[in-house]
């Protein structure tokens, strides 16, 4: 076939605008992929609505249709509401809004959001075809895309509509993307803003458990040693109930007479003796490990050996007995200064085992103790006299620090069948090296006739009647020998009622029967407990009378 055959002419220049056809429809179809890998990047890469919906738009108008009006309308799937959310032209938005309004009542949205492809409808308001395709997800609807466009009553094909569900979908996802971003944007804000609030209620209760934890440590540190308070405080089980037996070492002490005497006092003078010698006691308790349980009123309740064990817990707590007996003398120039009267205390000690632990409930407890050992310490301590120390036999066995045994004395507490012995302490050895002065024995000076006394036992705190009567024929400063047509006990606790020559000096004298010595006419050597300045006076003018 020749050049210039007309027919080769004809099909070589349809061959020729094929093959441009066909590279400008390669070169179409590149240049959208390129631009729908760049659509697609853009909308992952932004968490702004407004964004997403102008990056649609300008893919739409570029490569699809010439709509000359678009629009969005987000769906709202609890209520099936729709608001307009996007239009351009921007100027045409309360016309969109009106026209989207009509298509909603129409029922065209309904029927378009159930579609996977695109609807076209005619628009009697705009006089041209609108398409109407939905946003959405896997998950849910996003939105309504609304575009008004002239098709010249042509079809669109169905790679349109395949390409226009992947540019709705992509947009659905970007949207839904960006309200997740919103939501965790939001969520995040939420937590900041809850953190820093924990953060400041935290650093607000650490505070207050710091001021907490000072004023239970200031609290227990009146009672207990600062390694008990640790021992309490520090550890889980520290404050839950329960207890443990332990072999402890019982102190206790109590004020000879102070009973009576607070019965002559008034509260404030009464408060202000009582807190003055306990704030003495609890600093040597304190200073030899031991462990404050109760204030008996004027009696003190420690313990040596729990919480804490130590090796040398009994030879603590028996120098610490020693200390407190001297410590006496500072609390009694004290009381002499403030024109107080004169104190003394008789301190107990046993070594046995207790159940030591936290009693009571969940709202209130306390350090406790419980078992034979604290009563039989309680049965020795009632025994003592004014600046006497017992301890028992195991409290002896058990002390490895030397002792000085001034006396020993057999007694017969109350629920023990056979009579035990107790013993006196006056000094304990290295590496203490503790003594109280040595008593001079008592002298007694000849009472003169006419010293009578009427008797009355203590039972505990209990008083009985008068029921003995008495003549005192020798006395001392803080003793005296009676005889009385009665029989008494050794070491029961007495108050007397006191008359001398016909007339009552006092009803109110207290003692402990020290002493019995045998004869045809039993004698007892009683030791004061309180003295009222009425016998105390008398007392002296009769000793002076004698010595001179």
């Amino acid at each position: 076939m020749k050049s210039d055959d007309p027919d080769y002419t004809s099909s070589l220049e349809e061959r020729v605008e094929y093959l441009e056809a066909a590279n400008r429809q390669q070169a179409f179809t590149m240049e959208l992929a390129a631009s729908m890998v760049h659509f697609h990047g853009k909308l992952s890469h932004t968490r702004q609505v407004s964004v997403i919906i102008a990056e649609s738009q300008k893919f739409l108008k570029r490569f699809l249709l010439d709509f000359k009006l678009m629009s969005f309308f987000a769906v709202d799937e609890e209520d099936a509401s729709f608001t307009l959310i996007s239009c351009n032209p921007k100027d045409k938005w309360s016309e969109i809004q009106k026209f989207g309004d009509q298509l909603i009542d129409s029922g065209e949205f309904a029927w378009a959001l159930n579609q996977h492809r695109g609807l076209i409808t005619q628009s009697k308001l705009w006089g041209q075809s609108v398409f109407l395709h939905q946003l959405a997800t896997d998950q849910r609807i996003r939105g309504m895309f609304v575009g008004v466009i002239d098709l010249h009553d042509q079809d669109l094909s169905g790679s349109y509509l395949e390409l226009f569900s992947i540019v709705f979908r992509n947009t659905a996802y970007a949207l839904e993307s960006a309200e997740l971003y919103r939501m965790l944007d939001d969520h995040a804000k939420n937590l900041e803003e809850r953190v820093l609030q924990r953060t400041s209620e935290l650093n607000a209760s650490n505070r207050d458990l710091e001021k907490a934890n000072k004023f239970i440590r200031n609290t227990f540190g009146r009672y207990m040693s600062d390694e008990v308070v640790d021992t309490i405080l520090d550890t889980p089980e520290g404050l839950q109930l329960g207890g443990e037996r332990k072999e402890v070492t019982v102190l206790m002490s109590d004020l000879r007479g102070f009973t009576a005497l607070s019965e002559r006092l008034d509260s404030q003078e009464l408060f202000t003796i009582l807190n003055s010698y306990l704030e003495v006691m609890t600093e040597i308790i304190l200073k030899y490990h031991g462990t404050i349980i109760e204030f008996l009123g004027d009696g003190i309740l420690a313990l040596f050996g729990a919480p804490v064990v130590r090796d040398d817990d009994v030879q603590s707590a028996v120098a610490c007995a020693l200390e407190m007996q001297l410590a006496m003398e500072q609390v009694n120039a004290n009381n002499w200064d403030a024109g107080y009267p004169q104190l003394q205390m008789g301190i107990g000690i046993n070594t046995g085992s207790v159940v030591a632990g936290n009693i009571g409930s969940e709202k209130r407890s306390k350090y406790g103790v419980v078992g034979a050992a604290i009563n039989f310490a309680a049965r020795i301590e009632s025994t003592t006299v004014g600046g006497q120390i017992l301890i028992s036999h195991s409290t002896k066995q058990k002390c490895a620090a030397r002792l000085q045994i001034e006396d020993t004395l057999q007694i017969k507490p109350k629920g023990i069948v056979d009579p035990v012995n107790v013993y006196q302490v006056v000094a304990i050895a290295e590496p203490y090296n503790i003594a109280l002065s040595r008593p001079i024995a008592t002298k007694f000076i000849l009472a003169p006739p006419g010293l009578i006394v009427e008797i009355a036992l203590l039972k505990g705190k209990n008083v009985g009647d008068f029921e003995l009567e008495g003549s005192i024929i020798g006395v001392s400063k803080d003793a005296a020998e009676i005889q009385t047509n009665g029989k008494l006990e050794k070491y029961i606790n007495l108050k007397l009622a006191l008359n001398y020559a016909g007339k009552t000096i006092t009803s109110e004298l207290f003692a402990k029967v020290t002493g019995i010595q045998s004869g045809k006419i039993e004698t007892y050597i009683i030791t004061f407990t309180s003295t009222p300045a009425s016998a105390a006076k008398l007392f002296n003018t009769i000793i002076k009378q004698q010595q001179f």
